[in-house]
């Protein structure tokens, strides 16, 4: 999976998503933990 030079502001969105996706499916107990 290899996209050639993609635009940083759209791959920042990107990761951004993935990582509201992973924090919503984590678990309370390891959100409670991180804070």
């Amino acid at each position: 999976m290899q996209i050639e030079s993609p635009n940083p502001f759209l791959l920042a969105k990107f990761w951004c998503l993935i990582l509201c996706i992973f924090k919503c499916s984590t678990p309370v107990s390891k959100i409670g933990d991180r804070n």
